[in-house]
C-alpha cells in the first residue's frame, strides 16, 4: 500500500514541476516578443523616438539675437542618451517662446537663453511631458 502512495506523491510532484515549467516558458516567450518588438522600433526611429515623433523637427528659434535674452542659466537634465533626447528637450524649451535653449548630450544638460527668469519649477513643468528630468539649475546669470 505503501508504494502507491509513494507513486501517487511522486506523480503529483511530477505534474507540479511541469506546471511550473510551462509557466515560467510563457513568461519567458512574453518577454522575448515584447523585447524584439521594442528593439525593432528602437532601430527605425532610435532609442527614444517615435512614428508620430515629427522625426528630425526642430522648433526653431525666432530670435537668434543674444542681447535679446537678459537671463542665462544651465541645466542638468538627466535621460538624455541619443540626439532624438536633445531634440526633445531642445524643442521643449524652445516652444515657450521667449527661451533658446541648446542641449548638450555629453554634459547631460542645456544651455538656456531667457526673455524673462524662470524658476526650477517652470523647468521641470517645462521638461516633464518630455520624460526627462531636470535634476539642477546652475550658472543663473543676469546679463543686462
Amino acid at each position: 500500500m505503501s508504494i502507491f502512495l509513494y507513486v501517487e506523491k511522486q506523480e503529483r510532484k511530477r505534474g507540479i514541476f511541469m506546471l511550473l515549467n510551462s509557466i515560467v516558458a510563457v513568461v519567458i516567450i512574453v518577454i522575448a516578443i515584447f523585447t524584439v518588438k521594442k528593439y525593432k522600433l528602437s532601430m527605425k526611429y532610435g532609442c527614444c523616438g517615435s512614428a508620430d515623433s515629427g522625426e528630425g523637427r526642430r522648433v526653431e528659434v525666432a530670435d537668434k539675437n543674444p542681447e535679446d535674452y537678459p537671463y542665462t542659466a544651465v541645466l542638468d537634465i538627466k535621460g538624455m542618451t541619443c540626439e532624438n533626447c536633445v531634440r526633445y528637450v531642445e524643442n521643449a524649451l524652445n516652444e515657450q517662446g521667449d527661451i533658446w535653449a541648446v542641449a548638450d548630450l555629453k554634459r547631460n544638460s542645456a544651455f538656456v537663453r531667457m526673455k524673462k527668469e524662470y524658476t526650477d519649477d517652470q523647468f521641470k513643468m517645462i521638461l516633464r511631458p518630455t520624460g526627462y528630468t531636470l535634476v539642477g539649475v546652475r550658472d543663473r546669470n543676469k546679463n543686462k
